[in-house]
């Protein structure tokens, strides 16, 4: 038996479902953190534990230099992801993520969050750049990775069809305006 405990033999449908319930979960992480700092970071117990900062722009920079560090680090996995491949960038990924967790958790000051989101937000970046590929490259069937490209072409026309909404929204000022 293997270091997986026993999932080395799962293949097929299965090993994809697996991959599709672990990789899920690893992307609910992203929203989930951010989700669980936005309801804490006003509480007067949260700015006692991080002494109190002054300034407007201390507690949005807490939140900010989380997804900066994802979108760094999302870029940074080129240079390194095919040296230690896909699953290893995942775990690599988890391990920040779990460091990051453990950092923020025991905060007491305002570097040691800021050191905290940072690891963790490197780790959602590492996430988020290698599992879509290591997704498609189990994926189950032709079949099902030509479903997987049919609904990228749909998310892509949504978002361009939002997009294109936002943008040419009428100003209220047109909105007073008579005919």
């Amino acid at each position: 038996m293997g270091a997986s405990g026993g999932l080395d033999n799962v293949q097929g449908k299965t090993l994809y479902r697996l991959m599709s319930m672990a990789c899920g979960s690893a992307f609910m992480l992203y929203g989930w953190d951010a989700g669980v700092l936005g309801g804490i970071q006003a509480t007067p117990q949260f700015l006692n534990a991080i002494g109190n900062p002054t300034g407007s722009e201390t507690i949005p920079i807490i939140a900010a230099i989380y997804n900066l560090a994802a979108g760094i680090m999302a870029l940074c996995v080129s240079s390194f992801g095919m040296k230690i491949g896909r699953k290893g960038t995942i775990l690599l990924g988890c391990l920040l993520i779990c460091i990051g967790a453990l950092l923020q958790a025991s905060t007491f000051s305002l570097a040691q969050i800021f050191v905290g989101r940072v690891v963790t937000g490197s780790g959602i970046g590492c996430i988020a750049a290698a599992v879509p590929t290591y997704m498609v490259s189990y994926s189950a069937s032709i079949k099902t990775r030509k479903l997987q490209q049919h609904g990228f072409a749909n998310s892509k026309s949504v978002i361009t069809l939002m997009s294109t909404l936002a943008l040419f929204q009428p100003s209220p000022a047109y909105s007073r305006i008579s005919c």
